[in-house]
Formats: structure tokens, sequence, C-alpha cells
């Protein structure tokens, strides 16, 4: 799927971290680990809430829903309430 395809490009990024782990033992930042782990979290919740979906219409406001949008009260974006995608996690700075 999609989802998977970039789930491999962005581990992809980091799988050096796992080979040098493997090669000479040298531990992987914390962030890069929880950024290996979260890629992973989010593919299965983006696959699972499109699963979900029973009509084409449900299918397309899920994927066309912003993960997030401006309250205008507190003047600050926030996380949809509505069904969204999660967003990919941010790639970790340690590279």
């Amino acid at each position: 799927s999609e989802y998977r395809r970039t789930a491999g490009t962005l581990l992809g990024n980091t799988d050096w971290y796992v080979t040098r782990k493997l090669d000479i033992g040298t531990e992987i930042p914390e962030d890069v680990a929880a950024f290996r782990v979260a890629v992973r979290e989010v593919c299965d919740l983006r696959i699972a809430a499109i699963l979900e979906c029973t009509t084409t219409a449900q299918l397309e406001t899920l994927c066309k829903a912003p993960a997030t949008i401006y309250d205008e009260e507190l003047e600050v974006s926030v996380e949809n309430p509505e069904a969204h995608l999660p967003e990919w996690p941010t790639q970790p700075v340690s590279e």
C-alpha cells in the first residue's frame, strides 16, 4: 500500500542506525528509536482508519480532512476533532 511504502521510505532514512547497532553495537539514539516506532504506529493507524470507511464519501472526507484546524477562540492550531489521517512523524535531528 501507499502508506507502507511511505513508512518504508521514512524508516529507510534511519536504517543505518539499526545496521550500525548490529555491526558494532552502538546504541540507537532514543529520538531515532521513538521516530521508528511512531512511523510504524502512524502507518497502522492510517490503514485502520481507511479500512473503517464503508463508503467512498467517508474515505474522501477522511483523506481530505486536515490534521489540525485553527481554533478562533484560542487563536491557535489544534488537532482536528473530526476523523482525519494522523500526520507522519517528523524526521529526528540525530542524523
